[in-house]
């Protein structure tokens, strides 16, 4: 995004920009490009009733929304929302959550690619209900999760999701218990996920504690082939990776080919309080 040449929208109040439609098909999308958003005092855009299916957001910045609770993307769709991209982007330095979806928002089909999460309270957060709602096919690439004051990722739902060349780094400075990714999972039976060619490092919290990539979950929830291959651990996390293996079923499990440094206090690789051997 680029001030000098892009449309900016600074609300004197509210949410800078509300979208209530959607394209028509993968063919004939609502783009959003070539956008700033910023020092709006709700969301700097939400997405609501219909909003968001077949919808590209390309080289917008939603930034510097800094009152209590705000976001730079939001979705409180009521309906189901059928690929939905952010592609070239920056949502860093609100207030709240960089990219958020509320508890009832069903999603099939989100990619983010090439775009900052940088210094929110929250990179990028999924909430879930009681049953889980849909949250399918999902891909992140290249994509920075970086200096967010809790957790780099917070998701309570995922299925069918990769998250590939991401740089998860020196989250969770303004909490005791840090996380870069915490997939803490809830009410529904979740399956295929795979975080590859990755990058986590320095996401313990104030007291040292805890984890750069965890899995857990509450509410008879169970996560089925994980994958985790071909990424780097560093720093000084508690942890490198921790599975709950309640939640995670540790036969579908392999962690492979991955990279540890650091301190890793407890182990590199820990299940259930015990370190193991990458597996």
């Amino acid at each position: 995004s680029d001030p000098l040449v892009d449309t900016i929208i600074d609300p004197v109040s509210g949410i800078g920009i509300t979208v209530t439609a959607s394209g028509a098909s993968a063919a004939d999308r609502l783009v959003i490009k070539d956008l700033r958003v910023t020092g709006a005092t709700a969301d700097g855009i939400r997405f609501n009733g219909s909003g968001g299916s077949y919808t590209t957001l390309d080289n917008v910045a939603s930034i510097g929304n800094t009152v209590s609770g705000t976001d730079g993307v939001e979705f409180q769709a009521t309906t189901l929302v059928t690929d939905f991209e952010v592609l070239n982007s920056d949502l860093s330095s609100n207030a709240n959550t960089g990219l958020r979806f509320a508890s009832f928002v069903q999603v099939d089909g989100l990619k983010v690619e090439n775009t900052h999460l940088d210094g929110n309270t929250i990179g990028f957060s999924v909430y879930s209900a009681n049953p889980s709602p849909t949250f399918n096919n999902i891909l992140f690439t290249d994509v920075s999760i970086s200096n967010n004051t809790s957790y780099g990722i917070y998701v309570e739902r995922m299925n069918n999701a990769t998250f590939d060349g991401l740089t998860v780094t020196d989250n969770s400075s303004a909490v005791a218990t840090g996380y870069g990714f915490l997939a803490y999972l809830r009410a529904g039976a979740f399956d295929n996920v795979s975080f590859i060619n990755s990058t986590f490092a320095d996401n313990a919290g104030t007291s040292g504690c805890c984890t750069d990539l965890s899995f857990g979950g509450y509410d008879a929830s169970m996560l089925t082939n994980l994958n985790i291959s071909h990424n780097m651990f560093s720093g000084s996390s508690r942890y490198g990776i921790y599975i709950n293996s309640t939640y995670a079923d540790a036969a579908t499990t392999h962690v492979n080919r991955n990279s540890f440094g650091g301190t890793n206090a407890t182990g590199a690789v820990v299940v259930n309080g015990t370190p193991v051997t990458p597996f």
